[in-house]
């Protein structure tokens, strides 16, 4: 089920890899990572929402990714977290919008 919604999100999953990356996040890198792999086991709508839910859970609560700025060497990288909350943005959304095209 490889679809142009599939390959968007990861897309975007890639990118946010990208830049935690380069802030050394190895924690949330693993998770994006992990993220990705299970992107590429999607084959049908069930496993799309469960996804999507998956990816909307790191949003939410205290230590999510709604809290992380990313540094290095103790400097806030203002144009990496201006980048990851744009990335950010667009995938809670297309993972919002899938949710609820599924669902209703």
């Amino acid at each position: 089920m490889k679809t142009q919604v599939i390959h968007d999100l990861q897309d975007v999953i890639a990118k946010i890899v990208e830049l935690l990356g380069i802030a050394n996040e190895s924690m949330w890198q693993s998770n994006f990572i992990s993220m990705l792999r299970l992107s590429d086991q999607i084959d049908n709508e069930d496993a799309l929402l469960k996804f999507c839910e998956g990816v909307i859970s790191n949003f939410r609560g205290m230590g999510s990714l709604n809290d992380l700025v990313l540094q290095q060497n103790g400097k806030v990288m203002i144009a990496e977290n201006d980048k990851l909350e744009i990335l950010k943005d667009k995938l809670y959304k297309e993972a919002e919008r899938i949710i609820l095209k599924i669902k209703n």
